[in-house]
């Protein structure tokens, strides 16, 4: 019969609507695709053929399947009403299945654009970051260190010129923040008022090829150790706490570390080539994850979050979703520095530093 081969054809569509939505979701979750390939449209489309389904069904009882339709049509009135009502529901269909399926192809970047410029610094920054309580911290072009309250207004500042250059800071513990003097292979440790309270150099406690550190949740320090292949955990006099495998064993290839991150229950650490290697707080090696291309990240409340030229991406661990944000545009330009912290991207434009929030 015309019209229930047309409803037969209708609940088909309808069914791959529901196997395409379904295999979104599932490959949603395991890649970065962004935007979703089927959006809230896409449940219209199913609605739509739900009525078109119940429609027909209602009319063939209404008219009798005997009479009315023993010929495959409905009486002509109805048969033409009933045309140009599909005709234009199907229109819209087809368009809003044509727009979802077309948007991923068009859309080269994210256009959730969710930052906002919170604060601005006359300052000029080799290095920006910021703790968990929203005091910002900086590394001078003269090689200080700067903390500023969350308003702005400069608090403390420290400076030592006799390890060179100031390559990082970390200030995930800000009780105890880390200053890494990558030359000398030398660790500052500071507190909340940039007073000194030790100094580590890791060639003269053993660790002579070592190029990224973290800070630990518990005041000790994780480094990777490139001579032995192994991350460790060490107190700040540089005794060693806990090792991993050697990881030249469990990984092909030696591995290039360019981040660590400890959030208390993990420590993260990334390989751009590889992804990220996944180890407990004992440093024993759990797993690599499949995010590459990662040379620096933060971790926090379960999401992680790392740029790729001008796109923030954050990736929720535990519920396997992910987000991208189009970074601001002082960050797309070539050749600008910027640096993620919590829940803030620093960048430098010319001599003023923004604090953009997300």
């Amino acid at each position: 019969m015309r019209y229930l081969h047309v409803a037969g054809r209708v609940n088909s569509v309808n069914n791959a609507c529901l196997i395409l939505l379904f295999l979104n979701g599932w490959y949603g979750k395991r890649s970065s695709l962004n935007p979703p390939i089927f959006k809230p449209p896409m449940i219209y489309v199913m609605i739509q053929t739900r009525f078109f389904l119940l429609f027909f069904t209602t009319e063939k009882q209404r008219h009798g399947a005997g009479q009315s339709l023993a010929n495959g049509k409905l009486p002509s009135l109805l048969a033409s009403v009933v045309e140009k009502v599909l005709l234009r529901r199907w229109i819209v269909i087809l368009l809003l299945l044509g727009f979802n399926l077309c948007m991923p192809l068009l859309a080269q970047t994210p256009v959730d654009t969710s930052f906002r410029l919170t604060l601005t610094l006359p300052a000029q920054a080799r290095f920006a970051t910021a703790d968990n309580l929203g005091f910002i911290y900086l590394i001078t072009q003269q090689n200080a260190i700067e903390k500023y309250n969350p308003e702005g207004r400069l608090l403390t500042r420290y400076s030592n010129n006799r390890l060179g250059a100031a390559a990082a800071l970390d200030v995930s513990n800000p009780l105890k923040a880390l200053v890494w003097y990558a030359d000398f292979r030398t660790v500052i440790f500071l507190d909340r008022s940039l007073t000194i309270l030790g100094e580590l150099n890791l060639i003269a406690a053993g660790y002579p090829e070592v190029r990224a550190i973290a800070s630990a949740q518990d005041g000790n320090l994780w480094l990777y150790d490139e001579i032995r292949f192994q991350l460790r955990k060490v107190s700040p006099e540089g005794i060693t706490l806990f090792e991993s495998q050697a990881m030249n064993q469990m990984q092909p290839g030696r591995l290039q570390i360019t981040c660590l991150h400890d959030d208390g229950n993990e420590v993260l650490v990334s390989d751009s080539a590889v992804g990220l290697l996944k180890f407990d707080i004992y440093a024993q090696f759990q797993k690599t994850l499949p995010w590459k291309g990662i040379t620096t990240f933060q971790v926090e409340q379960n999401r992680l979050i790392y740029p790729v030229d001008s796109v923030l991406h954050i990736e929720h661990l535990q519920a396997l979703a992910s987000r991208t944000l189009l970074l601001p545009l002082t960050a797309q330009v070539a050749g600008a520095r910027y640096w993620t912290a919590t829940q803030r991207v620093f960048v430098q434009n010319g001599e003023t530093l923004e604090i953009w929030a997300f």
